[in-house]
């Protein structure tokens, strides 16, 4: 569903269900929610999930091997996650049954590892009545939606880009496997473009940037993967912008603003 700048998903957690929006975040691949006694919360007006009182909740030891990095005290395995704009959230380490909507029958899974958040960002996800309850991970690592699930969705997804101006109740199918596949006429309007292999994020090779089809004087190297998966670009749908490195952005500042300067005077 499309949340003012965000697109987020909707999952059913536990027994009995609490209904989940959980923002889909292809930056990560931690799937957590905000759960009841949080001591850093921010607001939520649907309520934080109430994990104590699930029948299928579990709470994962340190003897779990998704348990990794081994963050454990009292044989209890905590998440932590750190954000590129310095927002963090930790907690329990857990599984429970998640159920996801369907065009034709909804589909239940059973265990699966995600994290009940007790120390979470102060600031909520939307700005005026927040119902984002947390992080739906799509990333590529062990703990993602898509390698847990990797029989069903086979490490593929899709979905559809809205319009900025087609409002909350606009919504589309999150797709996964042979539903997420681009086939017969599809296949011809549509331009792929390859991510690079072995990485730990969605990395895309970028040459160059052009504006008003004039390409900009970038060195190439600004724009390289570099060893330990350091530079680069990735793609991260839980961000709301595109960043430049400095010798990239001042450049592509600076025609903008000759740009506009000669179109507009």
């Amino acid at each position: 569903m499309n949340y003012e700048s965000f697109y987020a998903t909707k999952v059913a957690i536990g027994t009995p269900p609490y209904d989940a929006l959980l923002l889909m975040d292809t930056g990560s691949d931690e799937t957590w929610v905000q759960g009841e006694g949080c001591t850093k919360c921010f607001d939520l007006i649907s309520g934080n999930f109430k994990y104590k009182e699930s029948r299928t909740y579990t709470m994962e030891s340190c003897d779990n091997p998704f348990c990794d990095p081994r963050i454990c005290i009292e044989n209890v395995c905590h998440y932590g996650l750190l954000y590129d704009d310095g927002d963090h959230t930790t907690g329990y380490l857990s599984s429970e049954t998640f159920k996801f909507p369907s065009e034709k029958e909804d589909k239940i899974y059973t265990d699966v590892i995600f994290g009940v958040g007790l120390e979470n960002p102060k600031e909520p996800f939307m700005k005026d009545e927040n119902t984002i309850g947390g992080i739906f991970g799509l990333g590529c690592g062990p703990r993602s939606i898509l390698t847990q699930l990797e029989d069903e969705t086979q490490l593929r997804f899709s979905y559809c880009l809205f319009d900025l101006t087609s409002g909350r109740d606009s919504y589309t199918y999150l797709h996964f496997g042979e539903d997420a596949q681009i086939i017969e006429n599809e296949q011809a309007v549509v331009q792929e473009t390859s991510l690079l292999p072995d990485q730990n994020q969605y990395h895309v090779q970028v040459l160059g940037i052009r504006i008003n089809k004039h390409l900009l004087p970038i060195n190439q190297r600004e724009f390289q993967l570099r060893d330990g998966s350091n530079g680069g670009f990735v793609i991260d749908l839980g961000s709301t912008l595109t960043y430049l490195v400095p010798n990239a952005y001042n450049v592509v500042r600076n025609e903008i603003v000759r740009y506009l300067e000669e179109a507009y005077n």
